[in-house]
């Protein structure tokens, strides 16, 4: 390349020519080409191995628990929490004002211990909640425990609720 060329006259304005660089135009080196890793070939490669999924796991249900029919309740909001423990507790986040659950002694924020004799910390809340429903006028077995006082802990106590479908009904 050639840097000492002078300006032509019509860039220069008047002024002395100014050095400037001057490239020539040659072509950039052609890129290398680029690696193309080779489609496995899944048929043949013992590696891939192409099973079937698993069976879908199914709970042991009847054609009656799929059904359209509404389950009957215990009028009551539940939620998981998870104590200082790491210990996951169901609890009793409100409830109908007069209603059974309330006239057996239940508060907000009881905990619940058991439904139908399992216990309630062996299962998700999900399982718990499938648990309470059922035929209107079915009973409901739940062992409840008070929050802890300033005298310790209160023992837990088992009730039956009745389930119903209208909260007029509950009360």
């Amino acid at each position: 390349p050639s840097f000492n060329k002078p300006l032509p006259p019509d860039l220069s304005r008047g002024s002395p020519a100014v050095p400037q660089p001057q490239f020539e135009d040659t072509p950039a080196p052609p890129m290398p080409p680029v690696p193309v890793p080779p489609t496995p070939d899944y048929a043949s490669d013992p590696t891939y191995i192409v099973r079937p999924p698993p069976p879908i796991q199914r709970a042991n249900r009847t054609d009656q628990d799929y059904s359209e029919t509404p389950k009957a309740g215990i009028h009551a909001i539940l939620a998981e929490v998870k104590a200082p423990s790491g210990e996951r507790h169901v609890l009793i986040e409100d409830l109908l004002e007069g209603g059974q659950l309330e006239r057996k002694g239940v508060r907000k924020m009881d905990r619940i211990v058991e439904v139908q004799g399992r216990s309630a910390s062996s299962m998700s809340l999900r399982q718990l909640q499938g648990m309470i429903p059922g035929n209107e006028g079915s009973k409901v077995e739940l062992t409840v425990q008070h929050p802890a006082s300033q005298t310790g802990p209160s023992p837990p106590f088992t009730i039956n609720v009745t389930r119903t479908f209208s909260q007029t009904a509950d009360a």
